[in-house]
């Protein structure tokens, strides 16, 4: 593979399509290749629903959605999209997840520079790197970064990044406001929902788990998405506390604002836990799959000061979609051991207060693991 010379590459085009949390452990790798290609306009090509994620971030000029599960399905609107990126004249694109289709696009579209991994028709880039993430040997975020180091992009700012401005702190403010939300006791979120069975701790853990927190005067905020109504109203019909429900009410901008103004998230191993790590908010992740590529090495929280609640069952194999043991390991994580992790968290850094701010994510570096046998 030549060298890239950054003289030649005045236009970049990052793809990454897939889910939130995802998207924002390339952060890093997004500034690696600012930081490389410094007077080059860079475009990042996500899913629709995710614009406002990269939108605002410093180091990305535009934002192009592409939504490839949905209206622009399918063949003729591909070779759609190959006309639009030709009309752009990109000079360089890194594709962060990979894809066939990602691959056949920028191919066709003629971008001179074409970086990604070595798998899915991978001959048609024009530098490539071995796909190793399915060992789980490192961070999805170190992966990234080796990725985009193939053309020379390096950086020694790893910090996640999302957006999150004044008018969506404000929007917050009042939103919480009008719930009562706003006092002197500390605020903590809860996302009981995630997207697979294989990651879902039980219900009636979290519903003891925010019992015990409003018992211990502690404020509680419930996170999610619109899908996961069902099991917020279960959970508030069964706990005899009484959370504050943000479930579906959030835009992803007002998620990180809130977030921001929490002392910590407990959650699963789901989106919501790299938006925490990215405004700097400690997190509490139970994680119960040992297979690594799917590994808490790999895709727990970014950063220092947070939590992996984790024990290892035995388990000589992980078969997510179909356990043998109906996840003994999510069930082996005991309520008691979370509300230690977070009352660490609550004694480490008091209530959070009003008025006082956040930077960003926490500095790199290895979060607390509760693992045992």
């Amino acid at each position: 593979m030549k060298p890239v010379d950054p003289s030649v590459i005045h236009r970049i085009l990052v793809i990454r399509t897939d889910r939130l949390g995802d998207l924002l452990l390339n952060v890093p790798a997004v500034r690696a290749l600012k930081q490389r290609f410094p007077g080059a306009h860079l475009t990042m090509l996500v899913q629709p629903h995710l614009t406002e994620t990269v939108s605002g971030n410093p180091d990305v000029d535009a934002v192009m959605p592409y939504d490839k599960g949905g209206v622009e399905r399918g063949w003729w609107r591909m070779l759609g999209l190959v006309r639009r990126l030709r009309r752009e004249r990109f000079d360089l694109v890194a594709i962060l997840n990979p894809s066939k289709r990602s691959n056949i696009i920028v191919f066709l579209a003629g971008i001179p520079v074409r970086l990604g991994y070595d798998r899915k028709w991978g001959c048609l880039l024009t530098h490539r790197f071995p796909d190793l993430k399915h060992r789980g040997e490192k961070h999805e975020v170190e992966y990234n970064l080796d990725l985009v180091r193939v053309v020379g992009a390096m950086t020694d700012d790893t910090r996640l990044f999302m957006p999150c401005g004044p008018e969506d702190e404000a929007w917050v403010g009042r939103w919480l406001d009008g719930r009562g939300g706003l006092s002197d006791e500390p605020l903590v979120a809860v996302h009981p929902g995630t997207s697979s069975r294989s990651k879902r701790w039980p219900l009636e853990r979290f519903i003891a788990v925010v019992d015990r927190l409003e018992e211990l005067g502690v404020r509680v905020v419930l996170i999610g998405g619109a899908e996961e109504t069902a099991g917020a109203t279960e959970l508030m019909a069964q706990a005899r506390a009484m959370p504050i429900s943000a479930i579906g009410a959030l835009t992803l901008r007002q998620l990180a604002a809130l977030l921001r103004r929490c002392t910590a998230l407990i959650s699963n191993d789901s989106g919501p836990v790299h938006v925490a790590a990215a405004v700097g908010t400690p997190t509490v992740v139970v994680f119960g799959r040992t297979l690594p590529g799917v590994s808490a090495r790999r895709w727990g929280p970014w950063g220092d000061g947070h939590t992996v609640v984790q024990h290892d069952v035995g388990c000589v194999t992980c078969d997510p979609d179909r356990c043998p043991i109906e996840y003994q390991c999510l069930l082996s994580v005991s309520p008691d051991e979370v509300i230690e992790a977070v009352l660490r968290i609550l004694q480490g850094q008091g209530a959070r207060g009003k008025g006082q701010e956040k930077t960003g994510s926490l500095p790199r570096g290895a979060w607390h693991h509760l693992e045992k046998g």
